[in-house]
């Protein structure tokens, strides 16, 4: 279905009831959806003046958490009415916040930096910069997702055509997940209820890989 309000939608997330949250880049909004009927709710969100070209979102215990890319932000919002709560993270360090992974294990947030090629951590709950990782192997992250072992994620490095492997505690990078023939340009990525890793590429739509341990 083509959902009604989009403008340039990037980001999405669903909440703990079931409603799906997108971000409108052109717009600057975060509408949220009955995701079954693809009908719009509500733009829950319409923060024209602090939200510039939203990117990632993430929303847990009643928090939207939104990348405001063109302003180097990660913003705070009350999932249920959109009431603004808070700037989360902000810094150069940011440099086009893009996508948003909350990560328990690390008890953080996981922030990816497209100009920078970087991965944020940002403290789960006062948003300030505990780490990055992420080095020359990393180009362009704009793809993330924890994966079912340990502290382990996954980063798409959309410059190369590679999905790498991390341990978001220590920052070390562990290896290629993916790479090769068909996985040009990976944007983002979603894990699978079967732990299969289903990414988004520019060359022929949706990929699914699995894990081989």
């Amino acid at each position: 279905n083509r959902f009604e309000g989009i403008d340039g939608p990037t980001g999405i997330a669903f909440d703990e009831g079931g409603m799906l949250y997108v971000a409108s880049f052109g717009t600057d909004e975060v509408l949220r959806y009955d995701a079954e009927a693809g009908l719009l709710e509500e733009a829950v969100v319409t923060d024209c003046e602090l939200l510039d070209s939203p990117e990632g979102i993430a929303v847990s215990g009643g928090r939207l958490l939104v990348a405001s890319f063109l302003n180097d932000k990660v913003l705070a919002y009350s999932a249920k009415d959109g009431t603004f709560l808070e700037v989360f993270g902000a810094g150069w360090y940011l440099d086009g916040p893009q996508v948003i992974l909350e990560h328990p294990i690390t008890n953080s947030v996981l922030v990816s930096s497209y100009h920078r090629s970087k991965i944020l951590v940002l403290d789960a709950v006062t948003g300030k910069k505990m780490r990055e990782f992420g080095g020359d192997e990393l180009r362009r992250p704009v793809g993330m997702v924890s994966t079912p072992f340990g502290s382990e994620v996954l980063v798409s490095s959309h410059v190369d055509n590679k999905i790498l492997r991390y341990n978001a505690s220590s920052g070390e990078v562990l290896g290629h997940f993916a790479e090769g023939y068909g996985l040009w340009a990976p944007t983002g990525m979603a894990m699978g209820g079967d732990w299969s890793v289903y990414v988004a590429t520019f060359a022929d739509g949706v990929r699914r890989y699995g894990f081989w341990r």
